[in-house]
């Protein structure tokens, strides 16, 4: 943020340290009830409320807490509770923060506050333009084919393509989910508290993990018994409401024709499912296709396989797989075990780390091919490689 922005601190205790945070930041003031922040014209709302939680938990009424829908509202408390958390987003918290405060957290609260302060909606004279969202689910039947890892690169290839361009990644894999691992990243909600407000667009919108300034995932609950509270018309509800926010959404789905995994998929412009070259692989994706077609009616230009691993020296070729299947592979994915663990284990996508690698190039083909980006100029040689090699004598 920068000095133009406005802030209030609502608290009847003192928060010093907050204040510091902000300082330089933004013009500061400190309000000691909620009712004083409900009391202001709306000319004279904060572009961002600093909540004591702790202080307003009992009178919380389900009125506005700010007569300005455009304040971002961050709650404060003294303890890192997760039912006060889910409380304070069905509020319409934007962020929830805990002592003892973390200082980097402050700067990535304050980061994201200005994030949303510099993406409010335009004035009525001046509408936004909605995105034309494309929706793609990414299926297996079988853990361990690198689905998650692929779809986590691959919404960073999408998204360095365009400046402008947005992805949301959601994680249906509900009981067991692996993005916000794989980016390092750690939820202060998830789509339980999503789902609290039936999939509101702000809703939503205020439960999303920043993964980076373009790219924002909806993580998978936090418990694995919480996935029983997801149900198919919440997923409907979410999708609605992230619809034009984002010029793509992609899906992880657990590896079952569940109700929430055919929620996603009967809503997704394209079905990507992973091949790895083993028989038992092959007879699965066998299975799903059979499923898809026949039974769920999805048209065969809907669906896309991805042939992951597709350099292994062993297993079946693509072109037995094409044979056994009677489809196309669309893609193929080849592999670097060694990258992609150490990749994961530190929290950056390949694509980032290695983008010259060969599974790093494979995968940024991969969606130049969805959005529809040119082909890249090809890569200039060296002046040895014009002699080739030097034989010795």
């Amino acid at each position: 943020m920068d000095t133009k922005h406005t802030a209030a601190i609502v608290s009847s205790r003192n928060w010093d340290d907050l204040r510091q945070a902000l300082d330089g930041c933004a013009q500061v003031r400190t309000l000691p009830a909620l009712d004083a922040l409900k009391a202001l014209p709306a000319n004279e709302c904060p572009d961002l409320a600093l909540i004591d939680f702790d202080d307003v938990r009992e009178t919380l009424n389900g009125s506005p807490l700010a007569r300005n829908p455009g304040t971002c509202i961050v709650f404060v408390s003294e303890r890192n509770e997760p039912d006060a958390m889910r409380l304070a987003m069905r509020y319409g918290a934007r962020d929830f923060l805990a002592r003892p405060i973390d200082p980097r957290h402050i700067e990535e609260i304050l980061n994201r506050a200005s994030g949303s302060l510099r993406a409010a909606p335009a004035p009525a004279s001046e509408p936004s333009q909605a995105r034309d969202t494309q929706t793609f689910t990414f299926f297996t039947t079988k853990g361990g084919a690198g689905k998650s890892t692929l779809l986590a690169n691959m919404a960073f290839a999408l998204a360095s393509e365009r400046p402008d361009t947005r992805v949301c990644l959601l994680d249906l894999d509900l009981q067991f989910g692996d993005l916000a691992m794989i980016f390092d990243a750690h939820p202060r909600a998830t789509i339980v508290d999503a789902i609290s407000g039936g999939g509101q667009p702000d809703q939503a919108a205020s439960c999303l993990t920043q993964i980076r300034e373009n790219i924002s995932l909806l993580a998978s609950p936090a418990k694995p018994e919480e996935a029983e509270l997801i149900k198919s018309h919440h997923i409907e509800a979410l999708l609605r409401g992230l619809q034009g926010q984002f010029d793509y959404i992609l899906i992880d789905t657990a590896p079952s024709f569940h109700d929430v995994s055919l929620a996603a998929l009967d809503r997704s412009q394209k079905v990507f499912l992973i091949v790895t070259p083993i028989i038992l692989s092959v007879k699965n994706l066998k299975r799903v296709l059979d499923v898809m077609t026949n039974s769920l009616g999805y048209e065969n230009d809907r669906i896309e396989i991805i042939m992951n691993r597709s350099d292994s020296k062993f297993g079946i070729t693509r072109a037995e797989i094409e044979k056994l299947c009677k489809r196309k592979v669309n893609y193929q994915i080849p592999s670097d075990g060694n990258l992609l663990v150490q990749t994961v284990n530190a929290g950056a996508p390949a694509v980032c780390v290695s983008p010259r690698n060969k599974y790093s190039l494979a995968v940024t083909d991969m969606a130049r091919a969805l959005c529809g980006a040119p082909e890249p100029a090809p890569r200039r040689r060296g002046l040895l490689s014009l002699f080739g090699k030097r034989t010795a004598k």
